[in-house]
């Protein structure tokens, strides 16, 4: 099985909450996977209505 990227959840990884839960991780994450164009997107949108966050991107740009 392959391992997930490292996101933790507590001092757990999410595959082993899932397996503590007797959740099938890989069924989530390919379940997700076709929303993860549009969750980047808003992600992006919501980010660059935070000041600091939108000047630190303008500045990364201009470089």
């Amino acid at each position: 099985m392959r391992k997930p990227h490292k996101e933790v959840f507590g001092n757990l990884e999410s595959l082993e909450f899932c397996e503590l839960l007797e959740i099938d991780y890989n069924l989530i994450v390919s379940e997700r996977k076709p929303e993860a164009p549009r969750n980047f997107n808003c992600f992006l949108a919501e980010l660059v209505k935070i000041e600091s966050a939108r000047n630190f991107l303008k500045k990364l740009l201009a470089s």
